[in-house]
């Protein structure tokens, strides 16, 4: 039945891609050298898409990060990055799993590190059902690093914007997979 509801998400992707111009207003994560993330969002149909765009050299981390990080260590609590959380307020709630880009195995065993995450741009999305009225934001909590820092994304906030008639052709579709759940 997942494989089914997964499928049917894709195909629902595939064909809302090219109606996701109404993307919000990029947030951008600074730091001293400048913008190190950008994330921003859309509606399509009944999908939430949310982008990251990374800066050369910096990486965040998957939403199943500490899930995949348990499975490859055999630990129960693995030392790992703080995962990327996108949390849904307002008039809309989640009403599936959440998909992702398949994220690069970052992970190192030979010290026992273990990790999973995105560089360049990733995509997540989540089918959604409207509960009220009430404009909708999400907020991320994320940690993004590059080779010599890392620094924490908390709460950073993104109005998303109401689905337009009018939107034109965008990119896609993009690779997505489910996110790893807990057993």
């Amino acid at each position: 039945m997942r494989r089914l509801l997964t499928t049917a998400l894709l195909l629902t992707l595939a064909l809302g891609w090219a109606q996701a111009q109404n993307w919000s207003a990029p947030q951008d994560v600074q730091r001293r050298e400048g913008t190190v993330l950008s994330y921003r969002a859309a509606l399509v149909g009944t999908t939430l898409l949310v982008e990251v765009r990374h800066a050369p050299g910096w990486h965040s981390y998957a939403i199943d990060n500490i899930e995949r990080a348990r499975r490859a260590s055999g630990d129960e609590h693995p030392e790992v990055e703080a995962p990327t959380r996108i949390e849904l307020c307002g008039g809309l709630e989640t009403a599936g799993v959440w998909l992702q880009t398949p994220p690069k195995d970052l992970s190192d065993p030979d010290i026992f590190w273990y990790t999973w995450g995105f560089e360049g741009t990733a995509h997540f999305a989540v089918p959604v059902r409207r509960v009220s009225d009430d404009e909708t934001v999400i907020l991320i909590n994320a940690q993004a690093c590059d080779s010599q820092a890392c620094c924490r994304i908390d709460d950073l906030l993104i109005r998303v914007p109401a689905p337009s008639c009018t939107s034109q052709p965008g990119p896609g579709p993009y690779e997505l997979e489910p996110v790893v759940q807990r057993e």
